[in-house]
Order: C-alpha cells, then sequence, then structure tokens
C-alpha cells in the first residue's frame, strides 16, 4: 500500500468465494416414488419416511393423486363424483382418468407442476428444530414427470424405483381391493392401465420405472421379509446422506459396468450395453450395440463405417420403409384396396402392427450378442453359469443365444416390449426380481431374467465415490457426522446469482488496489 493510502477493513458479510458457495449450500432431498399398483409403495414411503426421520430430516409427504383430484375438479373433469369414492378402487381409477385428461388439457407435466406446488407450500411452513427438510412425492406415473423434477431439482432429486413381479403385484392388489367386493376383470383392467395406458398422456409406469436413481426390490411379504426392505432403504439414506461407508453390490458393479459400455455405442436408435460376470463376480466381457468391423469386434472410431458415418440414415427404418411400399404395391396391383387408398394410409395403418416392431435389418450386431462373442473370441473362459448384466431387457433373437450359451441370469434395467423372449421360449426362460429368484425352487433351470436393484449407474460415482478422508491421524475410521448432509448437494442460488456475489468480491479487491 502507498503512503497517505487509507487501509480498508474487508468487509465481514463477503468473506471468500468458497464461503459464499457454503452459504448457498442446500440439503434438501426431494423423494419421488414410481411403482405399479400391489408394488407396496405405501411400505416404502413410510419406511423412507422413518429413515429420513432419525437421520435428523424432516419429512413431507405429497400425495401427487389428491392434488390431481382437487384440480381436475376445479377444471371441468367429467368423473368428479369418483375422485373421492368410498370404494377405493373407483377412486383410484377415476384418478387415473384425470390425470390423463390434466395431462391432455393443460400440459403434459402439469402433475409434476402440481407436486412443486405442494413443495412450495411446504417450504412456507417452518420446520421443528430448524431440520433439513426431504419431500417424499407419492407417486410419479409419466417419463415427462421425472424429467420435469430431474431438471428442476438436480441432483437433490432422486427417483426410487419399486419393482416387484407381476403375479405378486397381482395378489397383493385383489388382497387390497377385497372390500370392494370388485366386478368380474375390473382389477386386471386397472392394472394393464396403471402399466401402460393407451393414452400416451395416461399413466406409463413402465417406461417410468427404468429412470429410477435407486431400484427398491419389494418383492415379499409383509410378514417375513419387512426387515429385508428396512434393510435396502436403509442403505440407500445411508449412501445418500453418507451415514456410513456404501459401496457397490455385485449387481450394482455388473450394471454400471455394461451402462459403461453402453456409451460407446453409436447406434442411431438407442444405446445399449451388456456385461458378463463369472460366479465370482469377475468381468468377463463387455459388449454395446454396434456395427461389426472386418477382423472381429466393432468400430470404435477408426475408420468408421458406423451408421452415422457412412450414409447418415438407419438401415432397419429404411427396409421398413421399403417394405411397407411393398405391401401397398401387392395389395393395389390384386384390387384389394379402395381407390382412395394411399401409401401413407396403409403405411400408417401397418404401423399400428407388431411389423413396426421389426429389428432383423439394422446393422448393428447387439450389445449381449456382443459380449458373448466377444467371450467366444477369447476362448480363455466359458459362459457357463456366468450372469450378463444389461441395460435393456434382451430381444427374443438374444435370448435365444443367451440360452444357448448357458448363462445363467440376466439382470435387466430398461423393458423392451419389442421381445417375445418368453412367448418363444418360456421353457428356457423364467422372468422375476432378486427376491423373487431366491424364492424358486432349487432344481428350476430355466435361464433368471431379473429386475435389477440397487443404486442406478447414473448415481454410480455420485454416491460411491470416495470424496473425504475416511480415517483420522492414527488410522482410524472416522465417525460420521452427527448432522444429516446430503452427499451430492445442490445450491439453493442460481449460477448468475451467484456468479454476482463472488465476482463483487473480486470487484472489492480491485477497488482496494486501486486506492493503494
Amino acid at each position: 500500500m502507498s503512503r497517505g493510502a487509507v487501509a480498508r477493513e474487508p468487509n465481514p458479510n463477503l468473506g471468500s468465494a468458497t464461503d459464499t458457495l457454503a452459504r448457498a449450500r442446500s440439503d434438501d432431498l426431494v423423494i419421488a416414488l414410481v411403482g405399479h399398483i400391489g408394488a407396496g409403495l405405501s411400505d416404502v414411503r413410510k419406511q423412507l419416511h422413518e429413515e429420513f426421520d432419525q437421520a435428523g430430516y424432516g419429512p413431507t409427504v405429497v400425495k401427487v393423486s389428491d392434488h390431481i383430484a382437487d384440480l381436475a375438479k376445479k377444471t371441468g373433469f367429467s368423473d368428479t363424483q369418483n375422485l373421492w369414492a368410498t370404494r377405493n378402487i373407483d377412486q383410484v381409477i377415476a384418478r387415473q382418468g384425470a390425470g390423463t385428461w390434466l395431462r391432455q388439457e393443460i400440459s403434459d407435466d402439469i402433475t409434476a407442476s402440481l407436486a412443486v406446488r405442494a413443495i412450495r407450500a411446504a417450504r412456507s411452513q417452518p420446520e421443528p428444530r430448524s431440520r433439513k427438510r426431504v419431500f417424499l412425492i407419492d407417486s410419479l406415473k409419466h417419463p415427462r414427470e421425472v424429467e420435469l423434477l430431474r431438471r428442476l431439482y438436480g441432483s437433490s432429486f432422486y427417483l426410487v424405483s419399486v419393482v416387484s413381479r407381476p403375479e405378486s403385484r397381482r395378489r397383493v392388489a385383489h388382497k387390497s381391493f377385497q372390500e370392494d367386493t370388485p366386478r368380474e376383470g375390473e382389477v386386471e383392467e386397472l392394472l394393464k392401465r396403471d402399466e401402460e395406458d393407451s393414452a400416451d398422456l395416461g399413466q406409463q409406469v413402465r417406461k417410468t420405472l427404468h429412470l429410477g436413481d435407486y431400484f427398491v426390490d419389494n418383492d415379499h411379504s409383509k410378514d417375513e421379509d419387512i426387515d429385508a426392505l428396512a434393510e435396502d432403504l436403509s442403505r440407500f439414506v445411508d449412501a445418500v446422506l453418507e451415514r456410513k461407508v456404501v459401496r457397490p453390490r455385485r449387481d450394482e458393479r455388473g450394471m454400471f459396468t455394461a451402462w459403461s459400455a453402453s456409451l460407446r455405442s453409436a447406434c442411431l436408435s438407442r444405446q445399449v450395453g451388456a456385461a458378463i460376470l463369472d460366479l465370482h463376480g469377475l468381468v468377463l466381457a463387455t459388449g454395446s450395440n454396434d456395427v461389426p468391423r472386418a477382423g472381429g469386434g466393432l468400430y470404435d472410431g477408426d475408420e468408421d463405417q458406423r451408421c452415422f458415418a457412412d450414409g447418415a440414415f438407419c438401415r432397419n427404418d429404411a427396409t421398413k420403409k421399403e417394405i411397407y411400399s411393398e405391401i401397398f404395391k401387392q395389395l393395389t396391383d390384386r384390387k384389394a384396396l379402395s381407390p382412395s387408398a394411399t401409401l401413407s394410409v396403409v403405411r400408417e395403418c401397418i404401423e399400428e402392427t407388431t411389423v413396426r416392431d421389426l429389428v432383423e435389418f439394422s446393422r448393428a450386431v447387439h450389445a449381449e450378442m456382443d459380449a458373448i462373442v466377444s467371450l467366444a473370441r477369447s476362448a480363455a473362459v466359458s459362459s457357463q453359469g456366468a450372469t450378463l448384466y444389461c441395460t435393456t431387457y434382451p430381444c427374443h433373437s438374444c435370448a435365444r443365444h443367451i440360452v444357448a450359451s448357458g448363462i445363467g441370469e440376466v439382470v435387466y434395467i430398461e423393458p423392451y416390449t419389442k421381445s417375445r423372449a418368453v412367448k418363444l421360449h418360456g421353457d428356457a426362460i423364467i422372468e422375476t426380481t432378486r427376491e423373487g429368484a431366491k424364492k424358486l425352487k432349487l432344481e428350476e433351470r430355466r435361464v433368471r431374467f431379473r429386475l435389477f436393484a440397487g443404486v442406478a449407474p447414473r448415481r454410480f460415482a455420485a454416491l460411491f465415490e470416495k470424496r473425504s478422508s475416511l480415517k483420522d491421524e492414527d488410522g482410524k475410521l472416522l465417525q460420521p457426522s452427527k448432522r444429516p448432509q446430503h452427499r451430492d448437494a445442490i445450491l439453493d442460488k442460481s449460477f448468475a446469482q451467484l456468479e454476482e456475489l463472488i465476482a463483487a468480491l473480486a470487484d472489492e479487491a480491485y477497488e482496494d488496489r486501486s486506492e493503494a
């Protein structure tokens, strides 16, 4: 500082840039549930409520269906009398319809907006003991809801997907609606609509389920296995709040390996990854869906001849268009169509059939096949009894090769409705879950196709990466902080607001130098 300059005291309210970010940290959480009717979402919600309460969080439950019913009544929904019907099954059916109606009448993400509105209202109420907040949303039914909440709340949002076998869900649903004395087929129709409504903006639980951040296997009865559910959800909270050292299980490692392999794919349709692990959990091979190259393996960037670089179009889609034209020509030549029929009309009709599901004309090797062929090329180890992890349920073509390879188990996340694996190979394949697989008879030799349970690949690094020291100066395990803290916390201000605050610190430094 030059002679005669006046020394300025630093502004204690500003502090350092790091302090500014620390003050903007938010440990609040938004946890949404998704699952089919009969999957036991209420049990999961209650258990999460208890876990977070014990961890020092203040839980608030947001029942989306109540808010749907309230808005539907105010906006002219036709079946308002059943929105609060005494017969529970009537209420569920009416609210299913109301959700679809609101998405069609207002916006495809209005139901998620209702949850946000409820969270805003809850924030205005002071939390006792100044506890951090967790909002438990029960429940989401459509992918657009997940998309909006994930974009809004970022890493503080978790989607917990509750999985259970269809036969288990059906049994639970029939029991829960028993007092309503349902009409014949009424419960089955409800379950079908819950899984996937025919309307695009209807309930799409199946398409929403695979978007989860954490998958909970609730395929057990309350009486015998409620402790298993509590243990599973306690592990989730431990990982999120860093209460304990939590590291990936075999299924989580296997699925993350499959997911990372999927990122290699340049397929214009979708990215799929697979990984084969032996009985000891060692990775034997990985695969992705992509174009094979001469000499073995797939293109990986060198002298690339994949579809995006060679013609820039999907051969499977192009071939199906040719088939539509051939069908139209044959029907026209045989005078099987009315004079007013056009190719576009015929094509539209055909695309309403399973012809649109044809995948035979793609240039890509499927991820499962790439993994199996990669293993075969090495000839060093066997796939007998191994587990194949795949980000997507195998198609029927891959399924038959999986069975023939001797693989004992397939674990997947995303459904694939085009697959006819069980229809064609029900003698060799059985669909189940992790808990359901434990109940299978020892002599059951069919290949188990089971739903994944655990931390999803999308949150693998965020929840398992070591970010701070685990030991003290004496090498002993550090005990977790008594105050709960979200491991992957967000900031409660926008980047523009924080940019202004931090830039102000630099402005002050410049002013100090200019006066010096």
